[in-house]
């Protein structure tokens, strides 16, 4: 699997985050010193929730640069996170 792709269906493999959960995802809502991230906002009321982290996701996590606000979890997804939402709003709608 390519090296961009990897880091991203990692962390939502393990963590069970959808798509838009994992792009959306805020250095905020990391606790990686506790062993868990939480999800603050999804498609259902059950979306908020705290996911326990394995020690593959920590170690992917401690190792990416803090661009922003935002987990890169790619290193295009800072610079062009408005282009992929909207890119996944429209596929979406077909």
């Amino acid at each position: 699997m390519p090296y961009p792709l990897r880091e991203i269906a990692t962390v939502m493999l393990d963590a069970g985050l959808r798509r838009s959960e994992a792009i959306n995802l805020r250095w905020e809502h990391m606790y990686l010193d506790r062993g868990y991230l939480q999800v603050v906002a999804g498609k259902s009321v059950n979306a908020k929730r705290a996911i326990p982290l394995t020690e593959r996701v920590k170690k992917l996590l401690t190792a990416l640069p803090r661009i922003d606000d935002f987990v890169s979890l790619r290193a295009e997804v800072a610079i062009r996170r408005r282009t992929s939402i909207t890119f996944m709003r429209a596929s979406a709608m077909i």
